[in-house]
């Protein structure tokens, strides 16, 4: 968004507080030996095309994993469900979870965290899964959140060769989604929402005591 704003206005006019995550919340222990046993990957958000989620099916179908699971949660689009439900009923190892709310849960049991979204103000989903400790795998609109290849892996939008690669790493690797999974909840420690209300707050600070004002 400050991208575009950019466009218009200049750099340092913008100001940007990323959001944050109740840590405490999603921060429940890990069994390392359940995860990567189960190696459950994990989608959250609405069911829908501008999700990405039919790439993330094509991704998974040419897989075709044994002793995996894909976990679709959220809310459905109800224009475009009965194309995703006629998918999903003829899939191997794809349940649709429906909308929940035991959200924490869902990350605790999980391996990986896949969101091949294609447009998204900040994709909090996000920021909850790494407080989960899961590692990433997402589209440049979320990305900033995590580092690649430390706290997870970025895809290009559409990249269902890249959803592949890295669910493929993940599924051979559990132990790496394990550690890159640690590095990511080390770091939605640091994105609390006291956080957001302090960059908040020092935002406005700034602009009423007339710095970048010229």
């Amino acid at each position: 968004s400050k991208k575009i704003w950019s466009s218009y206005f200049p750099s340092n006019k913008i100001y940007t507080c990323h959001l944050g995550v109740d840590y405490k919340y999603f921060n429940k222990p890990i069994n390392k030996k359940q995860r990567t046993n189960d190696k459950i990957f994990l989608f959250i958000g609405r069911i829908e095309v501008m999700k990405g989620v039919h790439y993330l099916l094509d991704a998974w179908e040419q897989l075709n994993l044994n002793n995996a699971k894909l976990w679709l949660v959220g809310s459905k689009n109800s224009k475009e469900w009965e194309y995703f439900e006629n998918r999903i009923k003829n899939m191997q190892n794809v349940e649709y979870l429906g909308y929940r709310t035991d959200l924490p849960d869902l990350y605790n049991k999980s391996l990986v965290f896949v969101f091949p979204t294609l447009s998204e103000g900040f994709g909090k989903v996000v920021l909850e899964a790494m407080a989960s400790g899961l590692p990433i795998i997402g589209t440049p609109c979320v990305s900033e959140q995590f580092e690649s290849g430390k706290e997870g892996f970025e895809i290009r939008y559409r990249d269902v060769d890249g959803l592949k690669k890295y669910i493929q790493y993940y599924y051979d690797n559990p132990e790496k989604a394990i550690e890159m999974g640690h590095n990511a909840k080390s770091k939605a420690k640091t994105q609390t929402w006291d956080k957001f209300g302090e960059n908040f707050r020092n935002n406005i600070l700034t602009i009423l005591n007339g710095e970048n004002n010229d």
